[in-house]
């Protein structure tokens, strides 16, 4: 519902046409629940925007500390 209403909206703004379905398939992927998976960079950044929102701030705060103290990163390529 949500990206077939953005993509309303940009419609009506002039968005660039070739775009449009970049911009649903991220909305449309960026919902854990959804097991739809990221085909763009687009859609992969909004995703795990959404996934850090989730957390909020203290559960943020709380990820960077722990991986800080133990001396762990953020981030493995390997690990999708």
């Amino acid at each position: 519902h949500a990206a077939a209403e953005a993509r309303r909206i940009l419609e009506g703004l002039a968005f660039p046409v070739d775009r449009l379905d970049a911009v649903a398939h991220a909305i449309e992927a960026h919902s854990y629940t959804a097991r739809i998976a990221p085909r763009t960079a687009e859609a992969r950044v909004l995703q795990d925007a959404d996934r850090l929102e989730a957390l909020g701030a203290i559960g943020l705060a709380r990820t960077f500390y722990v991986a800080g103290r133990i001396g762990s990163t953020l981030f493995d390529p390997e690990d999708p």
